[in-house]
This record gives C-alpha cells, structure tokens and sequence, in this order.
C-alpha cells in the first residue's frame, strides 16, 4: 500500500517536471478549449485526484497512514505543491 502511493506520487511529480514546458503550455491555453472540451479535461484531472485520495484512505484505514490529517487535505497539498510548475509565470526561473 505505502509503495503503491509513494510511486503513484513520484510519477506525478517526475512526470510534471519531464513534461513541463507542454505542460506550461497546455494550462496557459486550457481557456481555448471548447466547452465541452474543457469539461471533459477537468472531468479527467478530478477522476485522477479521486484515486489518488482513494489510494490515503485505504492507507488510512488500513493503518499505514496516519488518519489524523484528511485524505483530502494529503491530496490539496500534494498536487498543490506541483501547481506553481504547472501555472503560467511561477515555478522555474525564467517562466
């Protein structure tokens, strides 16, 4: 369990910093979307994040992780740590 969050949160991590010129320009031109487009990338991102929190909870029941901090609060704080290299004007120098 412990192994499965830990690789499912380095790929995250490796693969936003491998990816993150396209990733840089997929959100800066995210607004272009279309509607139902936009809908469906978002719809994406939640399912990702929903399974990622699954991953804690199971943890958490499980008594491999600590239940005192909520799934919720691991998952905002983990993807948010990532966003700064994601948002247009953060994250490395020279963005």
């Amino acid at each position: 369990m412990e192994e499965r969050l830990r690789a499912a949160a380095v790929d995250v991590a490796v693969t936003t910093i491998e990816n993150l010129d396209d990733t840089k320009i997929f959100f800066r031109s995210m607004h272009q979307l279309g509607p139902e487009k936009y809908r469906q990338v978002r719809a994406e991102r939640r399912r990702y994040h929903e399974r990622f929190r699954a991953l804690i909870e199971e943890g958490q029941r499980e008594g491999v992780f600590s239940g005192a901090t909520p799934a919720d609060l691991v998952v905002d704080y983990h993807f948010g740590s990532l966003a700064p290299l994601e948002q247009p004007g953060t994250g490395r120098r020279g963005s």
